[in-house]
């Protein structure tokens, strides 16, 4: 399951990070107590940013979540290439990704991912777990995915 599927999971654990880190710097050197948050945010934030960046750069694509939808991102040459694909939110706290079926997909995506529907999708869903993906009807011969 990705860590991007858990948002409030993910920040719950940011929050007791930078809380324990706090707590830690304050019984070591006070000073350093209001240091750690403010500093802890941005460096998460930049190493957040900085994964992106080394997973386009070694696989030469990669995926997150921004609101509602999984952002795919592929490098070619110097030009780097995004679409978006809809996310279903379920409970308070669960994303289910939306496969969009061959004829939406060949209409809604850019001209670069028209005919690559089975390469992108496969990429992207070999990082969700199978009860996380949703995909169109047309797809499923007896309850499994063709």
């Amino acid at each position: 399951m990705s860590a991007d599927n858990r948002p409030l999971l993910q920040a719950a654990a940011i929050v007791a990070i930078l809380a324990a880190l706090t707590v830690i710097a304050w019984s070591a050197v006070g000073k350093w107590a209001v240091f750690v948050p403010i500093a802890g945010l941005p460096l998460w934030v930049f190493g957040r940013r900085a994964g992106t960046r080394g997973t386009l750069a070694a696989k030469g694509w990669s995926g997150r979540r921004v609101k509602n939808y999984w952002v795919y991102e592929e490098q070619q040459g110097k030009d780097r290439l995004s679409l978006s694909i809809r996310l279903r939110l379920v409970d308070s706290d669960r994303y289910i990704l939306v496969v969009p079926s061959a004829a939406e997909w060949r209409r809604t995506m850019p001209l670069w991912a028209a005919d690559r529907r089975a390469e992108i999708i496969g990429r992207v869903t070999e990082s969700w777990a199978k009860e996380d993906v949703e995909w169109p009807p047309e797809e499923f011969a007896g309850g499994r995915r063709r």
